[in-house]
């Protein structure tokens, strides 16, 4: 890919770590992807969830909690469970 687009190597790593182009490389890279600049530089975050219920995300992250047992993370779902059912508001 380096040889093709005519940007290093090095800096290919770079941008893969999440660093900006130099804007030789900018350049470079824009004409052989065929793309604008500002396509290139879009930062969109990355969609962990993708459709899942705001409850559900929540969960997840409790579950892969490392500090948390079992037991305590299924105390803490059920919490904010009940606590949302609660408070939300249906707009049905």
């Amino acid at each position: 890919m380096a040889a093709e687009s005519g940007v290093s190597a090095s800096t290919l790593t770079r941008l893969s770590q999440g660093r900006q182009p130099d804007v030789n490389s900018l350049a470079a890279l824009t004409a052989w992807l065929r793309m604008s600049a500002d396509e290139f530089m879009r930062v969109e975050p990355p969609d962990q969830f993708g459709a899942a219920s705001p409850l559900a995300q929540i969960s997840t992250i409790i579950r892969q909690d490392p500090r948390l047992n079992a037991e305590g993370a299924v105390a803490l779902e059920e919490l904010i469970r009940a606590t949302y059912a609660r408070l939300r508001t249906d707009t049905d």
